[in-house]
């Protein structure tokens, strides 16, 4: 009668069963190994500089889809320029100041495709109007805080943002 070899530690994983073939674990270990290095590798990623700039893109666009949508619903689709009335679908959300306060609903209008697009925003007559409707210190102290912030809008704050136009297109 054969008796079997006892086996070495060596050949053995640290919680005590036999290690696979070329490893210093056991099948279920190994698994659990492998595991923990997806998630350590995955939590790595979402730490990157590229990773964080991506996301606050796709939060930026969304945030924009959703601040268009708001202010094409409140202006029923007249130009804030030329005063046409347009279907809400042909309309655009047209900004004083490109690139700057771009989610900021204070100088934000709804436009005609003609004004936002062959025009270019029309910054002419849609400064005036907001001289008219605001005055002439709002408009300049606008400008300077849009001068000074720009788009430089953190994670946290496009999060932030983004609920509350959520919550304000639910309540239009």
């Amino acid at each position: 009668m054969l008796i079997p070899k006892p086996i070495k530690k060596s050949k053995l994983c640290s919680c005590g069963s036999p290690r696979v073939l070329g490893s210093r674990f056991c099948r279920p270990c190994l698994n659990k190994d492998r595991l923990e290095r997806a998630n350590k590798k995955k939590e790595r990623k979402f730490k990157t500089k590229k990773f964080i700039k991506t996301l606050e893109k796709r939060l930026f666009k969304a945030c924009w889809a959703l601040l268009s949508e708001i202010v094409r619903r409140k202006a029923k689709g007249k130009c804030y320029t030329c005063g046409k009335v347009n279907p809400r679908q042909e309309t655009h959300a047209g900004h004083r100041w490109h690139h700057k306060l771009s989610l900021d609903l204070r100088h934000i209008h709804c436009q005609c495709a003609y004004c936002n697009t062959y025009q270019h925003g029309n910054l002419g007559a849609y400064e005036r109007h907001l001289i008219e409707d605001h005055g002439i210190e709002w408009v300049k102290n606008l400008e300077k805080e849009a001068w000074a912030k720009g788009d430089n809008y953190t994670l946290e704050e496009l999060k932030e943002i983004k609920i509350n136009l959520e919550n304000e297109l639910k309540s239009l």
